[in-house]
């Protein structure tokens, strides 16, 4: 099993079923030594408004041997790289994630509007750290331009494994095929460039959280996956990208 995972969504999301608290008992029943609550921004359809992520400072840090970062999955809002929350709350978050989503203000209709929504997202805005599943089957990307554009900005792309894994299970479906193969794309884009990456559940229920032996298996097989890679256990150089990582201390 990996030992983090950046991507954990609570009741706060208005589509998600735990707390805070109840995914926190997961994760340290899972042995896990980092996860990231990211609940998303506030133009999604009953998500959090931005005064919740304002008061990041206030929800405590470590439990035990977890360390939490709270953080947001921000909604990205326009080709020209808008999201939903403003650059002053960003900056006080533990980590920030950005990625297309359906039940958002977002309208782009297209693979060339999609893709300069990411990279412009990337661009303009210096505290968002990763990429949330940056190839959609209805939101279709050109990952090239999106894996180049992620190592010249210093920004993590994710492998999301709920997507991953559903997917998988569907493989004759024509999205869930197209998602397969342009994953695994992103994925020999990024090790031929010796560039790293992170695997997460993109949990929405508490028995989601972690990865799993048997699930990295599967998305290894699947996707080409080589475990150098992955920076979910090398929590080192996971810090490059998110500074809150060494906050109080040295890299867990």
């Amino acid at each position: 099993m990996l030992n983090s995972d950046m991507h954990i969504h609570t009741i706060m999301s208005g589509h998600a079923f735990c707390t805070i608290n109840e995914c926190i008992e997961v994760a340290q029943r899972q042995k896990l030594s980092l996860i990231a609550i990211t609940d998303h921004g506030p133009s999604m359809q009953h998500s959090a408004h931005e005064g919740y992520f304002e008061m990041s400072e206030r929800v405590p840090k470590s439990f035990a041997n977890l360390r939490v970062l709270f953080g947001c999955e921000v909604n990205i809002l326009s080709k020209n790289g808008d999201v939903d929350l403003s650059t002053q709350t960003m900056s006080k978050l533990d980590v920030v994630l950005a990625g297309l989503h359906a039940r958002t203000p977002y309208i782009g209709s297209s693979e060339a509007d999609n893709t300069s929504a990411i990279i412009n997202t990337m661009k303009r805005h210096p505290s968002i750290r990763i990429i949330t599943h940056p190839y959609r089957a209805d939101f279709p990307v050109y990952v090239p331009d999106v894996v180049y554009a992620a190592k010249e900005y210093n920004v993590l792309l994710e492998i999301n494994a709920s997507l991953l894994l559903k997917a998988i299970q569907n493989r004759t479906n024509e999205k869930a095929s197209r998602v397969i193969h342009k994953t695994a794309e992103i994925i020999r884009l990024l090790q031929s460039t010796a560039t790293g990456y992170v695997i997460n559940s993109d949990a929405h229920h508490s028995s989601e959280i972690g990865i799993s032996s048997a699930s990295f298996d599967i998305l290894s097989a699947e996707l080409g996956i080589r475990s150098e890679f992955i920076l979910n256990n090398r929590n080192e150089l996971l810090s490059k990208f998110i500074p809150a990582i060494k906050k109080n201390g040295s890299a867990l």
